[in-house]
């Protein structure tokens, strides 16, 4: 028996994937193995191909043909893509149980901080549903997903958060807030239980730098936000 035939990602098995067209990469490994018994399709490289392209199908083919690639590698390339993409390929991914919802890559955070940091509110919610813990890890070792929401004045994303248990208190989102000016989610975090007083996140360790220290009528002065500024000082 001849060795087996390992092939490389050819052009046209690129081409299918990012058109994720499964019916037609199906096919065509069908010709290469008729044509050469011992063929084996790069099923590894098509899978990191296909979550370059959030090619969904064709992640879910390269996982049931046995595709072995470890997580980390998987979710970095996802990473690139989260906020304008990749989220059909995630749900892949965490309905075959090939990653864990809250799996956390150094210096990165998990997906559900990185795409809360990103304005994606449907993708949260869908990790929020599968379990994902909102108090679990931060966004690039200093941020929370709720400091990310408040900071992008997404009210819905805020209060979606709460829903699903976030703690509030000394999350820095109240800090973030009121330094972007969005007065509203500023007033909801303290109707659950924020310190009006609390002092926000100080930034990445190493870059503990002055400016990032304050409380929210601090950051508020110092942004300019004035009516948000006297509200705070009225509400002391």
């Amino acid at each position: 028996m001849p060795p087996p035939t390992y092939a490389p990602l050819d052009e046209e098995l690129q081409a299918l994937c990012k058109s994720n067209r499964i019916d037609d990469i199906e096919a065509l490994l069908k010709i290469c193995l008729s044509n050469d018994s011992s063929y084996i399709p790069a099923i590894n490289d098509m899978i990191l191909a296909a979550v370059d392209l959030d090619a969904a199908d064709i992640v879910a083919c390269c996982l049931f043909h046995g595709a072995t690639v470890p997580r980390t590698t998987v979710l970095r390339r996802l990473n690139v893509h989260i906020g304008s993409n990749g989220f059909e390929t995630y749900k892949v991914l965490i309905e075959t149980k090939v990653v864990d919802i809250s799996y956390y890559i150094p210096l990165f955070g998990d997906v559900l901080g990185i795409i809360a940091d990103a304005n994606n509110i449907n993708w949260v919610r869908y990790c929020l549903e599968h379990g994902a813990d909102p108090n679990k890890n931060l966004i690039e070792e200093f941020k929370t997903p709720l400091a990310a929401a408040a900071g992008n004045g997404n009210m819905g994303m805020v209060q979606l958060l709460l829903d699903y248990g976030t703690e509030p208190k000394e999350s820095g989102a109240i800090v973030v807030a009121a330094e972007e000016g969005h007065a509203h989610i500023v007033e909801l975090l303290l109707e659950n239980g924020v310190e009006i007083d609390e002092i926000g996140v100080e930034g990445p360790p190493g870059d503990r730098r002055f400016e990032d220290l304050g409380s929210a009528l601090h950051k508020a002065i110092i942004k300019g936000h004035d009516e948000l500024a006297v509200w705070l000082t009225d509400h002391q």
